[in-house]
């Protein structure tokens, strides 16, 4: 569909976003179900993001989503939150409902659906070590929580900010958590954990961290949360030499892509040709 006087305005604000495949998979879905819409993706930094959101009311832009640095920022620009918004204190999709905004967090169910098609709806045989402390690593603590998980340790450079992800996790949900710094030595004490997160840009064997201690089984599940590591990802790569279910970062975009264009469509997308245009965009972005 050509874009017109009537086409309504959806967008991705944050910065980079010049790597982002989310204006190809949203377009796409709307081509597909013959919307009248068109997704774009600007860069903004903090400083720019309150004028950006009031260009965007003036335009009558429909909604967008909100990635780094910008998830925590704009949430005192947000007239009414979510629950899970709340809970994680950082927003990701915006609604613009007669120049009211509703923010929602999609990371934490984005998160949950690729692991509930792996064990089910029942996270409590989870042991979870999940490296990362920013918001993706907040939401996916949240998600396990929620779904029974009975211990999560949080390893991160900077150790005062998994211990507050930590302290959020006992205060909360009542369950076993606690924060360590992200080096070999405590990656050596992992040995029996049955999922490893990784919710950080950290390239694993750049860095030279391996998981050598971990005993090898069946039942590990490696969830990369950092699409553009994709299945090359070095954690994911090292993890399913061990014999672990790998979850590639994509999976998770996906799920928060269809939600986010419910949100602002009403329309229900295919869900299995999202997940063809991902990986479609994603080769495309690295060349392949």
């Amino acid at each position: 569909m050509v874009p017109n006087s009537s086409t309504r305005l959806c967008c991705l604000l944050g910065d980079p976003t010049k790597q982002s495949i989310s204006p190809y998979i949203h377009n796409k879905s709307f081509q597909a179900l013959n919307l009248n819409y068109i997704y774009l993706a600007f860069e903004v930094g903090k400083e720019g993001l309150r004028d950006s959101i009031r260009g965007l009311k003036k335009l009558n832009f429909v909604g967008g989503n909100i990635t780094m640095p910008l998830k925590e920022e704009i949430v005192p620009l947000i007239d009414e939150l979510d629950a899970t918004a709340v809970k994680v204190g950082a927003c990701n999709t915006v609604l613009n409902s007669k120049g009211r905004l509703f923010g929602f967090n999609t990371d934490v169910e984005g998160f949950a659906r690729p692991l509930r098609r792996r064990i089910g709806s029942s996270f409590r045989s989870i042991r979870s070590v999940l490296v990362g402390a920013g918001g993706g690593a907040r939401a996916a603590a949240i998600a396990l929580a929620e779904g029974g998980c009975g211990e999560v340790v949080i390893l991160n450079r900077t150790v005062e900010k998994g211990r507050k992800v930590a302290d959020m996790l006992r205060d909360r949900y009542s369950i076993s958590a606690r924060a360590s710094p992200l080096s070999q030595e405590e990656l050596d004490r992992i040995v029996d954990y049955n999922l490893i997160i990784n919710a950080s840009p950290l390239d694993f064997r750049r860095a030279k961290i391996r998981f050598n201690r971990l005993d090898p089984h069946d039942n590990i599940i490696a969830y990369d949360m950092t699409y553009s590591h994709g299945e090359r990802s070095s954690f994911l790569s090292e993890l399913k030499k061990m014999g672990a279910t790998t979850i590639p970062a994509n999976e998770m975009l996906i799920e928060q892509a269809a939600i986010s264009f419910e949100i602002w469509t009403g329309v229900k997308p295919n869900l299995s040709q999202m997940s063809i245009d991902a990986l479609s965009a994603l080769g495309e972005m690295r060349g392949l």
